[in-house]
């Protein structure tokens, strides 16, 4: 069966096949591909929407060396207390990690990454 330039062929108990000018083929091919790439673009700038990023005041407090959990604690507008009890450990724990006496250990870490969403790594301490 031909239609203009379009031609169908079907054959008995297979799938219907589709005959087309390379032309139309290639236009077809990259208006796809086109439009993979418009679908990645958005989700990207949804993902950029999205994203959490501090305001520039904690951003310059984290670069002069204030501890990261402390910087997002309060960006989440967390007390110690809050965080602390939601991360499974006491205020006490939390104050020595804030101010560097302790590290905390990774499960410690990442409860709190949990709760505040952002990364382990976001909460490890700035190093030049």
């Amino acid at each position: 069966m031909t239609m203009g330039s379009l031609q169908t062929i079907t054959t008995q108990g297979a799938d219907e096949l589709v005959i087309l000018p390379r032309a139309d083929y290639d236009r077809l091919i990259a208006e796809l591909e086109d439009a993979q790439d418009i679908a990645s673009a958005k989700a990207f700038e949804a993902r950029e929407a999205s994203a959490d990023w501090l305001p520039w005041d904690l951003a310059k407090r984290l670069r002069r060396g204030e501890h990261p959990i402390t910087i997002w604690r309060e960006h989440r507008g967390l007390t110690q207390r809050a965080l602390a009890t939601a991360a499974g450990m006491t205020a006490a724990q939390l104050s020595e990690i804030e101010s560097g006496k302790k590290t905390g250990s990774v499960m410690t870490l990442k409860r709190m990454a949990d709760v505040l969403v952002v990364t382990v790594d976001e909460l490890l301490p700035f190093v030049e």
